[in-house]
C-alpha cells in the first residue's frame, strides 16, 4: 500500500492548508463523502457495505479542497482512507499513519477527525469496537473529544428512516460514550445524508487546537511506526491471534482432523 497519492503532488501542500482524516468500516461512504464535499467525482466509492472486489479506495488519496474563496486562507486536504477490516488493519493503519506523518514533514497538521458509521449498523461488533481501539491510539487521548461522529448510508423509506433517526439519536448515548468514553452531551454527531449535510463537516465544528498522536509520534519525534501506539497496539493484536491459530492447529493435528 502507498502511503499517500495526491493530485497536485505534495509540492503544494502549504503550512496554512489542513488536514481532514476521514476515517471508518469498510463500505461506510467514506469516498461518497469526500465526493459530497468536492462537489464532483474523484474518489471511487463502494456501493454496500459488502463492496465487490476492486471497489472502493484500496489506498490513501489526499484531495484538496479550499477553504475559501481567499488563496491565502489555505485549503483542506480530503484523506480518504481505505476501510477497516478486523484481520487487515495492519497494512492499512500502517499507510494512513504514514501519509499523515508525511503531510507533518510538509507542515500541514490534521485539524479534523471524521469517523463515519453506516446508520444500518445499530450496535458494535467486535470489528467496530478495535476500529475504536484504533482510532483512539492514532490520534491520542486528548483529541478524542474533538472526533465528529458521522452517520451514512441512510434510507429513504419513509418508516425506515423513522428507525434510523432514533438509531441516530442512540448512538450517542450507546456506542460512542461506552467505546470512546465521552459524554453523551459532548458527542459531536452529525448526519451526512445528502452533499449539503457533508459539507457542513467542515463548518459546523471548530478546527482542533491539537496535533493526531500518530503525526506527532512519526512526524515530529521521528518514531518508527511498529513504535507508535497504534503500531505497539496492532503488532500485539496480531500476534495475540498468530498465537490462537497456532494452538488450532496443533489441536486439529492432535486430534488427527487434518488430512
Amino acid at each position: 500500500m502507498s502511503a499517500a497519492k495526491c493530485p497536485q503532488g505534495c509540492s503544494d501542500w502549504k503550512q496554512n492548508d489542513s488536514g481532514v482524516l476521514i476515517i471508518g468500516p469498510v463500505g461506510c461512504g467514506k469516498s461518497q463523502l469526500v465526493n459530497n464535499i468536492l462537489g464532483r467525482k474523484l474518489a471511487d466509492v463502494c456501493h454496500s457495505l459488502v463492496p465487490s472486489k476492486g471497489e472502493g479506495t484500496s489506498e490513501v488519496n489526499i484531495y484538496p479542497h479550499p477553504k475559501s474563496e481567499r488563496a491565502e486562507d489555505g485549503r483542506w486536504l480530503l484523506i480518504d482512507t481505505p476501510g477497516l477490516n478486523q484481520g487487515t488493519n495492519k497494512p492499512i493503519v500502517e499507510g494512513i499513519s504514514i501519509a499523515l506523518a508525511h503531510l507533518y514533514q510538509h507542515g500541514v497538521k490534521v485539524d479534523l477527525v471524521v469517523y463515519l458509521w453506516p446508520i444500518v449498523a445499530a450496535r458494535a461488533t467486535s470489528s467496530n469496537k478495535e476500529d475504536f481501539e484504533i482510532l483512539q491510539r492514532l490520534v491520542g487521548n486528548a483529541m478524542v473529544p474533538d472526533i465528529i461522529f458521522g452517520t451514512t448510508r441512510w434510507p429513504k423509506d419513509e418508516g425506515a428512516v423513522k428507525k434510523a433517526e432514533k438509531s441516530h439519536e442512540e448512538l450517542r448515548t450507546s456506542v460512542f460514550t461506552k467505546y470512546m468514553g465521552l459524554q453523551p452531551p459532548s458527542v459531536r454527531l452529525l448526519r451526512l445524508r445528502s452533499p449539503e449535510e457533508a459539507k457542513k463537516v467542515l463548518t459546523t465544528f471548530p478546527p482542533y487546537k491539537k496535533t493526531p498522536q500518530v503525526q506527532t509520534e512519526m512526524g515530529s519525534d521521528g518514531v518508527k511506526w511498529q513504535k507508535t501506539e497504534v503500531g505497539k497496539y496492532l503488532n500485539a493484536s496480531s500476534s495475540r491471534l498468530d498465537h490462537l491459530l497456532e494452538d488450532v492447529w496443533k489441536w486439529l493435528t492432535a486430534h488427527k482432523l487434518l488430512k
